[in-house]
């Protein structure tokens, strides 16, 4: 005995272009809003990590200026004309406080570079530099898109953290 499928059941047994297309859009739409979500979580992520290295480096600064009488090293280690900063003139700022014990053990190659891949920036405006003596010294990461900017740019994402406010007496 063969069973027959009735004709009319065996035409509606597929999907049509139309539901596919619709099915395709919805699952397009749905990865678009994750990725975007992502990379905002991502993004934030990163700025918290740059907030926190550098509060860390700002308490070695400030612990070092306090027993030597200067931020280090002596002289400066960027200039903020130069775009990016250096990664060596800032491993330098971490090797002299590592190796007189204001920061930790380690702690130099973990803070190099930011989160995204730059080098952080510092430029000694603080006491025996050639800055006015009310200058003020700051540490900062250049952001995601890699070089310094004006306060003023439309485009900045720089991380500014405050070491001192100069040398005033």
């Amino acid at each position: 005995m063969s069973f027959k499928i009735p004709e009319s059941t065996a035409r509606n047994r597929g999907f049509t272009i139309v539901e596919l297309l619709v099915v395709i859009v919805v699952i397009g739409i749905l990865a678009v809003l994750t990725t975007n979500v992502y990379a905002g979580i991502q993004n934030r992520a990163k700025a918290a990590q740059v907030q926190s290295d550098l509060a860390t480096v700002k308490r070695a600064m400030l612990a070092y200026k306090a027993a030597i009488g200067e931020l280090p090293p002596e002289g400066d280690a960027w200039n903020y004309d130069t775009d990016p900063p250096s990664e060596t003139g800032w491993r330098v700022v971490l090797e002299d406080m590592e190796t007189e014990g204001y920061l930790g053990a380690g702690l130099t190659g973990k803070l190099t570079l930011d989160p995204w891949g730059h080098p952080y920036g510092y430029d000694d405006n603080d006491c025996g530099s050639y800055a006015g003596d009310d200058t003020p010294t700051y540490i900062q990461s250049v952001g995601p898109n890699g070089h310094d900017n004006e306060s003023g740019d439309s485009d900045n994402d720089d991380v500014l953290f405050l070491v001192s406010k100069g040398c005033i007496y």
